[in-house]
């Protein structure tokens, strides 16, 4: 089947520089000040040509003008590059398009006086309704534009604020490798104190570490505490074995934690060896079963609590161990 293109009249304004469009307004006042500029804005029909991988001075494939010298116009297509010389066509539902010379020559011939003033009166109201139609397209191509450069706003901001996290993440990931490498440094050469004089040097180059937080500064205690031992070890008048000094870590946890009463520290990598199967037995020592009737009784005579706990100290007095533990066999 073949079809013939309907007669059309449209409107059309050939564009070479910001401005030429009459619709473009160029010298409309600010939206925000309300004044009125003393140079030409950009148009509000056809717009500068701006884009972030284009430069100003590519020249054009269509026409060979660097793209400086070109404009851009939002279509119902998305948008389109306007070259000089193109023509801005007013659709028949007010809607505008760039058209090349060449095309609209070959399309497009100009309506003369006489034939606009024999339109009917039905042609007359059609072009008034383009009118219409035109007018109610332009504040949807604002509103368009406008979401738009809301959309660029937001994506821009979203970016930012991503790559500004990501460069807080590897500020921190980089703070805590050098907190980390510098805290094993500390017990590094805590080791290697041999003299009153290292330490002292020691003591303070831990405490002068920039400002400590919550888990550095246990570090610089604890390295300063094997530093110590180790400077001790060192003098003359020092000296010990290993089992004293697993005795004086025992004696100093329980001076530093006030026990009162014996206790024991477990070390359960012992269980990775059948032959320690003996320190995990629910066992405790004749000493340590002594101590805890004896304490039970004065609490039975001395303190008060709760019904259950005054049966729990009754059953160690009549001599239950409890939570089914037994004696160290002799």
């Amino acid at each position: 089947m073949q079809f013939r293109k309907k007669p059309v009249v449209v409107e059309a304004t050939q564009w070479f520089k910001n401005g030429d469009h009459p619709l473009d307004d160029c010298f409309r006042p600010f939206e925000d000040t309300g004044e009125v500029p003393v140079s030409s804005r950009e148009g509000k029909i056809v717009r500068y040509f701006r884009h972030p991988n284009v430069s100003g001075a590519k020249k054009c494939d269509q026409c060979g003008q660097i793209m400086h010298f070109h404009g851009w116009i939002d279509t119902l297509e998305g948008g389109h590059i306007v070259c000089c010389g193109d023509w801005i066509i007013t659709g028949i539902v007010g809607e505008m398009y760039p058209c090349k010379p060449a095309i609209f020559e070959a399309t497009y011939d100009r309506v003369k006086v006489d034939e606009i003033n024999a339109n009917t009166e039905e042609e007359l109201l059609e072009q008034v309704s383009k009118l219409i139609s035109l007018m109610e397209y332009l504040p949807l191509m604002k509103e368009k534009e406008e979401k738009e450069e809301k959309e660029e706003k937001e994506e821009k901001e979203e970016k930012e604020e991503k790559e500004e996290k990501e460069g807080v993440i590897k500020m921190i990931d980089g703070i805590n490798e050098e907190k980390e490498n510098t805290i094993a440094e500390w017990y590094q050469k805590a080791k290697e104190c041999r003299s009153t004089d290292e330490l002292k040097i020691f003591l303070d180059t831990v405490l002068s570490y920039g400002l400590h937080d919550y888990s550095s500064i246990t570090d610089a205690f604890i390295a300063g505490l094997l530093a110590t031992m180790k400077a001790m070890d060192c003098h003359e008048n020092g000296g010990i074995t290993g089992f004293q000094a697993g005795w004086i870590v025992m004696n100093f946890v329980t001076r530093e934690l006030l026990i009162d009463g014996p206790w024991r520290m477990q070390k359960y990598h012992d269980m990775l060896y059948p032959q320690y199967s003996n320190k995990f037995e629910k066992t405790i020592s004749k000493d340590t079963w002594d101590w805890l009737q004896k304490e039970a009784s004065k609490n039975l005579e001395t303190a008060g609590g709760h019904p259950d706990v005054i049966a729990h100290w009754q059953s160690i007095v009549d001599g239950t161990i409890p939570f089914g533990w037994g004696l160290d066999k002799e």
